[in-house]
């Protein structure tokens, strides 16, 4: 729907509708293309939000209730009630198999649950020194639930999670890859994890493990089928760009750090931009691409500048930014034109760029 309208707005734009009634024309273009919300799209956006503002809700109570009645109650009662919570989600689950908003947004509670029965445990019985264990332990628990269900909810919290343990990790000096590697080390070892992560993503939204995906396909009446949508590859790609970024910086402003990040800066950048703009066509990681390149940029040229960073360095490299950025907006509008320019608007295919990144 959204892509429909701005087709009809960008054709409005470029005079592509007479002047007389030239309101009147565009009105009828959102409507004929399905481009404004009607009654039942209403309707299904205000369910959707009240079942997970339901589930926010929810989860937000449970912890307020153990964290006010924490000294009241025993240790067998806070157990119990996590517990019984727990099997309660679990048969709403299978109640439920057959909605698959209701069923992630269960899965989603019973994630919750899960990382406050972990929290629990390690309040109680101090099994957990440092915080790492914790997120590490939720994201291996949940991780066959996110699998199975598929859900751009359940995948963004795992991947929270799993970043999380990991940059926890790396602050505990005391372990043994605490020990071994530098921070600059740290760095990399958190820039080819997500790296990794956002080809795996993108080779199983290419369909490149049919076994894998069949048998997640095979009882597709009770598994909730994959998302259409793209928010954990560009939440995981960001994550991995991130990381690198912080190497090309690192490599630009510190001495001891090696060329190598600079030079891995420019090979990754360089395939993600080949891969999202000629294959994939995602705008959105082209976008975050373009606001690294910029950043990486501008850090070289304060970096080369060092000895002559005064009123008219600073005005520069603020010019610079305002050029580079200027650009990059330009080739952005031009490569959207490029993606979403010749697509017809119809209620088939409500969102040309969702329906054509992925069938997963």
């Amino acid at each position: 729907m959204s892509s429909n309208r701005e087709q009809i707005l960008r054709w409005a734009e470029q005079g592509q509708f007479d002047n007389p009634n030239y309101q009147d024309k565009v009105s009828r273009a959102l409507k004929l293309g399905y481009a404004e919300p009607d009654e039942s799209d209403w309707l299904a956006f205000v369910k959707v939000c009240l079942i997970w503002g339901a589930i926010i809700s929810f989860s937000a109570a449970i912890i307020f209730f153990f964290a006010f009645n924490w000294q009241d109650m025993s240790r067998f009662s806070k157990f119990a009630l996590v517990e019984i919570l727990l099997v309660s989600c679990a048969l709403a689950y299978i109640k439920f198999s057959p909605k698959q908003l209701l069923n992630n947004g269960i899965l989603l509670t019973l994630s919750l649950l899960v990382g406050g029965l972990l929290a629990l445990v390690g309040q109680t019985y101090q099994t957990g020194a440092d915080p790492w264990q914790l997120f590490a332990a939720w994201s291996v628990v949940i991780l066959p639930w996110v699998v199975i269900s598929r859900a751009n909810s359940l995948w963004i919290m795992w991947l929270v999670l799993f970043n999380t343990a990991l940059i926890a990790y790396f602050e505990v000096s005391d372990i043994l890859i605490g020990l071994l590697l530098s921070n600059n080390e740290k760095l990399w070892v958190f820039t080819l994890l997500n790296t990794v992560l956002v080809v795996l993503f993108e080779k199983l939204s290419l369909n490149s493990f049919p076994r894998f995906i069949a048998l997640l396909n095979k009882q597709q009446d009770y598994l909730a089928k994959g998302s259409k949508y793209r928010y954990v590859h560009r939440l995981t790609a960001v994550f991995a760009g991130i990381g690198v970024t912080l190497l090309a910086t690192e490599a630009i402003f510190s001495q001891r750090a090696s060329i190598a990040g600079l030079v891995f800066y420019v090979v990754w950048i360089s395939a993600v931009y080949a891969f999202y703009r000629y294959h994939k066509k995602d705008l959105f990681v082209l976008s975050a691409a373009s606001i690294s390149a910029i950043t990486v940029v501008v850090s070289g040229l304060i970096e080369l500048l060092d000895s002559w960073l005064d009123d008219f360095g600073f005005l520069f490299v603020s010019l610079t930014i305002i050029i580079l950025s200027a650009l990059a907006a330009m080739h952005m509008r031009r490569l959207a034109s490029e993606f979403f320019g010749k697509h017809p608007p119809t209620k088939q295919d409500n969102n040309y760029q969702t329906n054509s990144e992925e069938r997963s």
